[in-house]
């Protein structure tokens, strides 16, 4: 199954002291080639069987082939390998925590913050225009 370069499934063999090595086969080629779904179908079967090696998989399929959310594949990648051992064992976390969002404010809450910001007069002013009277 050519994949249109005279490469078999975009894979590189080479010659390793005269013995062939595997076929491989990247991520990237596996995401973007323009396979049958029969060529699909025998390409799984060669990964399968082995006669093909998956090499360089994306992020989103380590993470499917892990069964873990891609995020925290991200965020696996982004930490050093001396802090591995304390994440695994759950002593510091994989990602920051989120930051909280701000305790919900009352009405009167908010109208004293507006009240403070600009004061009794233009509050009351505000208030009256927004009921429809306008102060005289």
């Amino acid at each position: 199954m050519e994949n249109g370069n005279g490469r078999q499934y975009g894979a590189r063999q080479a010659l390793v002291n005269g013995v062939t090595t595997l076929r491989t086969v990247t991520g990237q080629f596996l995401v973007h080639a323009k396979l049958s779904k029969a060529e699909r179908a025998f390409l799984a079967r060669d990964l399968y069987v082995g006669d093909v090696q998956l090499i360089k998989p994306t992020v989103t399929q380590s993470a499917w082939l892990a069964v873990v959310n891609p995020t925290y594949a991200h965020w696996a990648i982004r930490q050093s390998e001396s802090e591995r051992p304390l994440i695994e064992k759950g002593l510091v976390p994989l990602s920051p925590p989120m930051k909280a969002l701000p305790a919900p404010k009352t009405a009167e809450a908010k109208l004293a913050d507006v009240v403070a910001e600009i004061g009794v007069s233009a509050a009351l002013t505000a208030l009256a225009a927004l009921d429809g009277h306008v102060a005289a």
